[in-house]
């Protein structure tokens, strides 16, 4: 009776998670925050980027930085970000990514 729905619950550790992450992670990269300002805002504007979800956004604008292997600019951050969506990770075919706070494969 006074307990909280387990679905809600596993979905608020895994935002806390998420969470987490982004701050150990994403806030060290230079261009990183503002890059993700920017992805963010064009998910806003354009359905086929909302599609995408925030916490898939938020990993491919990390992932994207951390790969590129030295610091760069928010232009060439912005241009690494669309040059690996651009390689086709985001195909039915393709790559894909994985959730660096999860254990198990996830949708």
């Amino acid at each position: 009776p006074g307990m909280l729905p387990k679905d809600k619950g596993l979905l608020a550790l895994a935002e806390l998670r998420h969470s987490k992450w982004f701050s150990a992670m994403a806030t060290n990269l230079p261009s990183c925050v503002e890059s993700m300002r920017i992805m963010r805002d064009k998910a806003q504007r354009e359905p086929a980027w909302a599609s995408l979800g925030a916490w898939a956004l938020e990993l491919l604008v990390e992932r994207a930085l951390f790969s590129a292997g030295m610091n760069l600019s928010p232009s060439k951050a912005l241009m690494r970000i669309l040059e690996v969506v651009a390689s086709g990770l985001l195909l039915d075919d393709g790559t894909g990514m994985k959730d660096p706070c999860e254990r198990e494969e996830t949708c």
